[in-house]
């Protein structure tokens, strides 16, 4: 963005004032030369972007499953029957007796 507006500044600044046609090509030349690397920085931000916005989408859905996982757990663990489960506990102290 630093690129964009200095070639800006550049060419509003220098180009309205009296000087010599190749000195307003010099101008002109280094102004696009500015806005290409202006536009390459910019190219280069959104392909990072991109590759973090993946790999925030990924963890998002790593997560999304880690939660139903646990739910799911959690509902089985909500489902015990509690008569049955003392039976069990009952049974399993008889063997070790």
């Amino acid at each position: 963005i630093r690129k964009l507006a200095m070639a800006a500044a550049m060419v509003s600044s220098l180009m309205s004032t009296n000087i010599s046609q190749a000195a307003k090509d010099s101008i002109i030349d280094h102004s696009q030369k500015l806005v290409g690397e202006a536009l390459s920085g910019i190219a280069q931000v959104q392909s990072q972007t991109g590759i973090v916005q993946k790999r925030v989408s990924d963890a998002s859905d790593r997560m999304k499953t880690q939660i139903d996982l646990f739910e799911r757990h959690i509902l089985d663990l909500e489902a015990v029957d509690p008569a049955e489960a003392a039976t069990r506990v009952a049974d399993l102290t008889q063997h070790i007796e």
